[in-house]
């Protein structure tokens, strides 16, 4: 008896794991752009399946694609999912707060990333391991930096709603839809690090994007158990 409750329990936590992770892709889909100070308790219990003993090193993960694809929501979810020891950057955030910028660009209304900032910045994170960047210039890291880079993409006719939402307009529009078109960020990504991590997801549907955070997390604990 106490064997069966102890795996219902294991099956509950496991179930509720990957509800509140549904959570976080369903705000992004659906416009709550607060999702995270009202996130379901169970998320903040996630823990990773690795032996806490554990000590291989944890692998840092670029998620990356053309704004609007969900990089940032599915960071986040994959950085909650992997549990300690894993962190969310979202570059866009830190350029803003720690001012690792050079300038505006007034076309464009955006901070001008100073690309010598950033690195110095993110690298003791990266030494330490366990770091989950989102950022839709692939190319500015160096190719050390990464163990999977995962390019995420989605049809103009999702896209161009999702950009017009966060205000877009205009020129910066058009560029962004144009990036996608020409698979831009994909491009970027086979010309700054080895074929063999990088990834391209679809990232359309919550479905897609569920199983997507399963995926990289998956490949996650491969990796840490010393798989390739």
């Amino acid at each position: 008896r106490t064997r069966t409750q102890f795996k219902r329990r294991k099956r509950e936590k496991k179930r509720l794991k990957w509800q509140s992770i549904r959570y976080i892709l369903f705000s992004f889909l659906f416009g709550h752009s607060h999702f995270s100070s009202c996130l379901p308790f169970s998320l903040l219990a996630v823990h990773t399946t690795v032996h806490p003993n554990c000590k291989m090193r944890r692998p840092n993960i670029l998620i990356t694609g053309t704004p609007g694809t969900g990089k940032t929501t599915t960071a986040e979810a994959v950085a909650t999912a992997l549990g300690e020891g894993f962190t969310h950057y979202e570059v866009g955030k830190m350029v803003k707060e720690k001012g690792l910028d050079e300038g505006w660009d007034e076309e464009y209304n955006c901070a001008i990333l100073d690309e010598d900032k950033l690195i110095d910045e993110m690298e003791e994170a990266i030494e330490k391991g366990g770091a989950v960047v989102d950022f839709h210039e692939p190319a500015v890291f160096p190719e050390r930096f990464f163990d999977l880079v995962v390019c995420l993409r989605a049809d103009n006719q999702i896209l161009y709603p999702r950009l017009q939402n966060r205000g877009y307009e205009g020129k910066k529009l058009e560029d962004n839809i144009q990036c996608e078109i020409f698979q831009t960020v994909l491009e970027e990504c086979q010309e700054s690090y080895k074929e063999n991590i990088i990834v391209e997801l679809r990232s359309e549907t919550i479905e897609q994007m569920d199983d997507n955070v399963q995926q990289i997390c998956g490949w996650a604990h491969k990796f840490m158990q010393g798989g390739n």
